[in-house]
């Protein structure tokens, strides 16, 4: 087997038949860790190709998720065109791992551009789905950064770019909420603020509703949800520092901040949120308190 020549190249000792297959997801790992941490490794990058991908092969047939994830989390470390090439070897795969691989090629996509990698992101997405680049959006970078204050991508009219803005939440009120376009909750919760001429203009003027991106971001996506009311306009957030910690990931969820500290929080959209929306606007001075 290929991957028994690459780990005794590699000085691992030789395994029987039966050694071989417990130790695979072992020596999977250790391969992927010289491919990540040391690319001028001797071995080429071929070489290590090859055998990652046989074992990807056999992994995805027995339904282990071991090298899947110990790939991700290599990507996810340290971003490198070999372990590139490995993830989309699994996007070549047939279609009933389609939910490990969407798995996969979020982690990879976001790491990208989490790290900054625009360009790169934007080649390894057109290779992964080579008929949907007229939808990815180009992110500009700004010109002048403050690493000091939170920073966002705000889309632009035709959707086809998101420039990069800040925003100081140390001074003022602000209401930061993540949410996801498609997420019934979240259409709920727009909606219902956008009725409430009192509360849309509070959101309008003091709200920003953030995403993190990953493959799925396309421009129909955000325009739809932007173009549907101009009080919840969705940004894109991509550097995480600055922003309010979430321990739940479900959406939406809102933060009320005054100068810096998170005053409230309200996770959800059922019946009555938006009363308890109200209340957490008056407790940091965005709404006046209703005359009796």
């Amino acid at each position: 087997m290929k991957i028994l020549l690459l780990a005794a190249a590699l000085g691992f000792p030789h395994q029987s038949s039966a050694e071989s297959s417990t130790n695979q997801t072992e020596l999977a790992r250790k391969s992927i860790e010289i491919c990540s941490e040391n690319p001028d490794n001797s071995l080429s990058a071929k070489e290590v190709n090859q055998s990652l991908q046989k074992v990807i092969s056999e992994d995805l047939k027995s339904d282990s998720e071991e090298v899947f994830y110990a790939l991700a989390d290599a990507f996810n470390k340290k971003p490198s065109e070999a372990l590139a090439n490995c993830i989309l070897f699994i996007a070549q795969q047939p279609q009933q791992h389609n939910q490990k691989i969407t798995r996969m090629r979020s982690i990879a996509i976001s790491k990208l551009l989490r790290s900054g990698q625009f360009e790169k992101a934007k080649i390894f997405a057109d290779k992964w789905r080579p008929n949907n680049n007229k939808s990815w959006i180009s992110f500009k970078p700004s010109a002048s950064q403050n690493p000091d204050i939170a920073s966002y991508f705000a889309l632009s009219s035709d959707g086809a770019s998101a420039y990069q803005k800040f925003v100081n939440l140390n001074i003022g009120a602000h209401v930061v909420v993540y949410f996801t376009p498609g997420c019934s909750f979240c259409e709920k919760a727009k909606k219902e603020i956008n009725s409430d001429p009192r509360i849309s203009a509070v959101f309008r003027s003091h709200s920003l509703w953030i995403d993190s991106p990953d493959i799925d971001i396309s421009r129909k996506t955000y325009l739809e949800w932007m173009n549907t009311e101009s009080s919840t306009p969705g940004r894109f957030v991509i550097d995480r520092k600055h922003w309010p910690e979430r321990d739940i990931l479900a959406v939406p969820y809102f933060f009320f901040i005054k100068d810096g500290v998170i005053v409230s929080s309200h996770l959800g959209w059922l019946d009555g949120s938006k009363q308890k929306i109200s209340q957490n606007l008056q407790e940091i001075g965005l709404l006046a308190m209703p005359t009796q």
